[in-house]
């Protein structure tokens, strides 16, 4: 099977993809997601349009155009000015990468809907906005993504964290 990206899929062909598969697949990103922090990569641009289905049971993360290692002295990697990326501050983290998984979560399980819509990354970041819970979305996940999203970037969990939260519910 060719390569298709996971947002065209859910977003034309949501019908096929039970609420147990989309949970399959947040294990599997989250899984990627923890092979890269291990390995002391940043992703940058996590995203339901970065994940790709190789299979009907079986996603891969795509797009590694931003990702960026980090030496073992770093914890974050600082963006040269003048490049505009949306909602982001140009400081990026494994706990950034964090924060976007809760929002591929969210967009997973609304079928791809637009994130924030209508509102600016600036707006999001001073008043505090949070995506609302999918309407189809467990309650048990839709915590998870909530932990994605503290506001301090110390108290989001790791994506080995993450693996062991996804898989255990």
């Amino acid at each position: 099977m060719d390569l298709l990206k996971l947002e065209y899929t859910l977003t034309y062909f949501s019908y096929e993809y039970p609420l147990v598969r989309l949970w399959l697949f947040a294990t599997q990103i989250a899984a990627g997601m923890e092979y890269l922090e291990t390995r002391r990569f940043i992703h940058r641009d996590l995203a339901a349009r970065n994940v790709l289905l190789a299979s009907r049971e079986t996603v891969k993360i795509g797009d590694f155009g931003l990702m960026r290692g980090l030496s073992h002295e770093a914890d974050h990697y600082v963006m040269s000015a003048h490049r505009r990326i949306p909602l982001r501050v140009g400081s990026f983290s494994h706990a950034s990468d964090v924060w976007m998984f809760g929002v591929t979560l969210w967009e997973m399980f609304t079928y791809c809907e637009e994130p924030w819509f209508g509102l600016s990354g600036r707006q999001v970041r001073r008043e505090g906005e949070r995506l609302e819970k999918p309407a189809d979305g467990p309650q048990e996940l839709y915590a998870i993504m909530r932990k994605c999203w503290a506001c301090n970037a110390g108290d989001r969990p790791s994506f080995a964290q993450l693996t062991t939260m996804v898989t255990e519910v």
